[in-house]
């Protein structure tokens, strides 16, 4: 969920996913994720989303994919 917050004097967009997010999305792709492969794919999603769409469903699922090597 994005929000607006205030952090150090200055005004600030933050969109935020969780490792929950990652796990039932996972889950809905019947794809089994442990603790450690959904912070795997927070940081594939931080390193290696494209700016230009921003992280969604749809990048997610790919990450879940691409660090499981489980392709749909």
């Amino acid at each position: 969920m994005a929000r607006v917050i205030e952090e150090n004097g200055s005004f600030v967009l933050r969109d935020e996913w969780h490792i929950e997010d990652v796990i039932g999305q996972a889950e809905n792709m019947n794809i089994e994720l442990t603790e450690d492969k959904a912070i795997e794919v927070l940081y594939w999603l931080a390193k290696c989303h494209d700016a230009n769409y921003g992280i969604n469903w749809d990048s997610i699922d790919s990450a879940i994919q691409f660090v499981t090597k489980e392709y749909i």
